[in-house]
């Protein structure tokens, strides 16, 4: 299944491939078991009137760097039942054009909901969710959909990759329905996969699939690239690597760039840190002096246990041209010792061992 940004692009304005002579998007609809409908999510109550359009609005010359989101006063709430899970709580939030962004915080704080609002995959319960000026919060489902196909690129934590396509024909699929895209093989050049491009997606490793994701969410030029969990499922090395591509995304195309993360080293490389917790921002910080490069960090991988408690390995460098992170048998080590030290962390606990995540 595609990823809902592909998702977006191909709902937005009815048949969005028209004079595809390619047969890209009629393979793409062969491996999908039925139409793709928009997510029921944006048909959610709004307050106040709506708007049918989502504009480009070009930032303006100024001494302070242009606002691409202003949140004020959001908040997410979803009815499971009988049961209330407030997911956003009276967030309020700045983040200035072209900064790398790292949103921290535990499971259940609130980022990927947070990240979601943003990318208008989902609407919140009040407040204000401003993208240069318009307020995606009074934007109806049509606008929405614009908005996400011109202005927003997603890479998630699991490819979505379509594995009857190669890694270019993956890029195309967007390209060929964007309004100003770069070529689908710069796209690939910049994430260091020119070679790779007639490779289909099981003849990829997870760090080169997820690589073709972050091609094919940049391929349009999208003014913000939303990255939920992008190396959660890779090894450190691996995700060393992915970073890198984003990093060079963010420099050279100047992308606004917000990952979510658990890793607190990644914040390392970041413009900016905000940290999340109950569905709160606690903290917004600008990064004072100059960022790390990804190739520079230093990871520790963490254990954590049901309830939320955290054990970190010792740190490793994490330079490419060395080994990175333990093995997985010193960690199931390491969590043997730990269930012997700790009664709070049995043996028989539900954890898990994150490295990227």
């Amino acid at each position: 299944m595609c990823s809902q940004d592909c998702r977006s692009e191909r709902s937005a304005e009815g048949s969005c491939a028209a004079g595809d002579s390619s047969g890209l998007w009629e393979r793409f609809r062969g491996a999908l078991p039925g139409r793709v409908r928009g997510s029921s999510t944006l048909q959610a109550s709004r307050a106040g009137p709506q708007r049918a359009l989502v504009r480009r609005v070009e930032p303006q010359a100024s001494d302070r760097p242009a606002l691409v989101f202003d949140l004020r006063h959001l908040s997410k709430t979803y009815h499971v039942g009988e049961v209330e899970v407030r997911a956003l709580r009276d967030v309020t939030l700045a983040l200035p054009q072209g900064e790398f962004v790292v949103l921290l915080g535990p499971s259940g704080s609130g980022k990927s909901t947070l990240l979601n609002i943003m990318g208008g995959l989902d609407v919140p319960t009040s407040g204000e969710v401003r993208y240069h000026g318009e307020d995606l919060a009074r934007a109806d489902e049509g606008a929405l959909t614009a908005y996400r196909r011109r202005h927003v690129g997603f890479v998630f934590q699991f490819y979505n990759l379509i594995p009857s396509l190669t890694a270019l024909e993956n890029v195309q699929l967007v390209t060929e329905i964007a309004t100003s895209p770069m070529a689908p093989e710069d796209a690939l050049r910049l994430v260091d996969l020119d070679a790779r491009r007639d490779h289909f997606p099981a003849q990829l490793s997870g760090g080169e699939q997820q690589r073709v994701a972050i091609a094919r969410a940049i391929a349009k030029q999208p003014a913000v690239l939303l990255c939920d969990e992008p190396t959660g499922a890779l090894d450190i090395s691996t995700g060393i690597v992915v970073l890198e591509a984003l990093e060079r995304v963010n420099a050279e195309l100047g992308t606004t760039t917000v990952v979510i993360t658990h890793n607190a080293a990644i914040a390392a490389m970041a413009d900016r840190v905000v940290r999340l917790a109950d569905g709160r921002v606690t903290s917004n910080e600008p990064r004072e002096g100059a960022r790390v490069a990804a190739g520079e960090l230093t990871c520790r991988p963490t254990i954590r246990n049901s309830a939320g408690s955290s054990y970190r390995q010792p740190s490793t460098s994490t330079s490419t041209s060395q080994s990175i992170g333990p093995s997985f048998l010193a960690i199931f080590s390491n969590i043997l010792k730990s269930s012997m030290r700790t009664p709070t962390m049995t043996f028989a606990t539900r954890f898990s061992v994150s490295y990227f995540g």
